[in-house]
């Protein structure tokens, strides 16, 4: 995997969306975290004056880009290599154990393939079996 520089990801989606820094901070403010990102301290993330933007501005930044975290920390909105941070620990944490398990693996990737409607049947099976457990 090249190089990654967060801060250009960032600038090329949200110019991919027309959006001007100050529209991300009106976005940031409007999402109603608690703490928004404002225009001057994407611009810093954008140019790489603040390279290393903690996990929650980065939830801040993502959110009001209106795309998913774990997108932001890879690069990438195809061909993911890898996943850097889940959106939290308990799911990191599972999706971790889960991946221990050479099956589960390999029904992931036979999984891929299925219809929607195919995966829930999938999956509705799974929470019938005993002792399965709700997530």
């Amino acid at each position: 995997m090249e190089d990654f520089e967060i801060g250009e990801f960032l600038k090329s989606v949200r110019q991919k969306q027309g959006l001007s820094t100050h529209d991300v901070e009106e976005r940031s403010k409007k999402a109603g975290s608690g703490r928004s990102v404002s225009a001057s301290q994407l611009s810093r993330i954008e140019t790489g004056e603040t390279p290393n933007p903690g996990f929650r501005i980065l939830q801040n930044i993502a959110a009001a880009l209106g795309i998913p975290l774990i997108i932001v920390l890879d690069g990438s909105t195809a061909n993911v290599d890898r996943i850097t941070i889940l959106s939290s620990q308990d799911v990191s944490q599972s999706l971790y154990q889960a991946l221990q398990r050479a099956e589960l693996i390999e029904l992931l990737i036979h999984c891929q393939g299925l219809t929607d409607e195919q995966v829930h049947a999938i999956l509705n099976l799974a929470r019938s079996m005993p002792g399965a457990t709700e997530q």
